[in-house]
């Protein structure tokens, strides 16, 4: 872990964005700053306002905010701050994925894995954004090392992972999906004569009653703002909206500023500024319903497009060579070696299936909204362990055939 933030720590401040501004549309930085003025939580497009915002879940911008406070608004101390916290809670879900791997496969295939982490060009390229990323690693790294590592069985334990889920939703709730998978594979661990339905039941029910406590605070409060009742961010509506819009191609990239949307369109902005933010949600869900009724056969293009895209990355702007290297190295030449690693767990190693049941169920919500390389980050450590799998597999089998060939025995994993 320490290497890993040593390094990571190097390659950012030789490229000069240790201390670099933020993008000037970065929305959670914005929200931070509202709210340290004491405006509140608030919309971040447009003019600094009375908007209540139902954009982003609380957590992260929050812990932006005690860092701005501390450091100053607009300092550069205050950047730098944030970008070492960052590299630093990525580092320790590097750690925490080790030990993952230890767990399930052995000594081998977990240092490979952390060396890819810590040597992945998607990480090492986007290590340097303000944003929840890291947070959201770190907290999904957490979440799946206490339902691997530990598999809590006593009610109390079960309550207070119930209260971790929460916690974890709170700063962003992009591995909600994956709750169930974790807790039917904590609770599988049981003695055979405990795993009745009526224990899975209460097993769940604990879990469901934790996660309820931690989250209903923030649900009653968008419930009394909004008048309507939704799981923790209301912006569902304007992510689909994006991404299946007609003049829309499925992929959410920044650079792309002739396609509508309020954070970097003007006539988009003016328009949620005077609908306000949650009444703006609600025309794009109209909208939404209205393409889907007139041709549902492109959502199901777009959905296909995206899924390629989530898996192999996209090529086709105008970025530099490096970005395309890291790109291509990054996300599709790690979900080809977690190809190879998911084949060698079906049918070697079962006891893996949890990561592959996890990297599928993550990425369910973005088919279907939009796709960028930084929303698969949470996830790209998990994809790093599947492919150190099939990579470690790859020469032992060349071992293996080298063997054979001197006539010698070795084993296959």
């Amino acid at each position: 872990m320490i290497a890993a933030f040593v390094i990571t720590t190097a390659q950012v401040t030789l490229r000069g964005k240790l201390t670099g501004p933020t993008t000037p549309y970065n929305e959670q930085m914005r929200m931070a700053r509202y709210l340290l003025h004491g405006t509140g939580f608030v919309c971040p497009v447009g003019p600094e306002r009375d908007d209540p915002s139902s954009w982003y879940a609380p957590g992260y911008i929050a812990g932006m905010t005690a860092v701005l406070a501390i450091f100053g608004e607009h300092s550069t101390a205050s950047l730098a701050t944030i970008r070492l916290i960052n590299i630093a809670v990525v580092s320790v879900a590097f750690g925490l994925y080790f030990l993952v791997g230890l767990r399930l496969f052995d000594r081998k295939i977990a240092w490979v894995g952390l060396v890819l982490m810590v040597l992945s060009p998607a990480l090492s390229f986007k290590a340097d954004e303000i944003w929840d990323t890291s947070w959201t690693m770190l907290s999904g790294a957490a979440l799946l090392a206490l339902f691997v590592l530990v598999r809590p069985r006593r009610g109390w334990a079960l309550v207070l992972s119930g209260l971790g889920c929460g916690a974890v939703a709170m700063i962003n709730p992009a591995f909600t999906l994956c709750y169930p998978v974790w807790v039917i594979y904590s609770w599988s661990g049981r003695r055979a004569e405990r795993r009745k339905v009526s224990d899975f039941l209460r097993y769940a029910g604990l879990v469901l009653c934790g996660f309820l406590i931690t989250v209903l605070p923030w649900t009653v409060r968008n419930y009394r703002t909004f008048g309507e009742l939704f799981y923790l961010r209301g912006n569902l509506p304007l992510e689909i909206w994006s991404g299946n819009a007609p003049w829309s191609d499925g992929y959410g990239d920044a650079r792309r500023r002739d396609k509508p949307h309020p954070v970097f369109h003007e006539s988009e902005a003016r328009r949620m500024v005077e609908l306000g933010e949650y009444r703006y949600f609600q025309t794009c869900r109209r909208d939404v319903r209205r393409w889907w009724a007139e041709d549902k056969s492109r959502f199901v293009r777009l959905t296909l497009s995206r899924i390629a895209w989530f898996w192999g990355g996209r090529y086709d702007f105008d970025v530099s060579r490096a970005a395309l290297i890291a790109k291509a190295l990054g996300v599709a030449g790690s979900t080809i070696l977690a190809a190879i690693g998911t084949v060698v767990i079906v049918w070697k190693r079962r006891n893996g299936l949890i990561l592959l049941a996890t990297t599928l169920v993550f990425p369910l919500t973005y088919y279907v909204t939009q796709i960028t390389v930084r929303y698969r980050l949470p996830i790209e450590p998990l994809i790093l362990l599947l492919g150190a799998v099939g990579l470690v597999r790859l020469f032992r089998g060349r071992n293996t055939d080298r063997a054979k060939g001197s006539g010698a025995e070795s084993p296959v994993a």
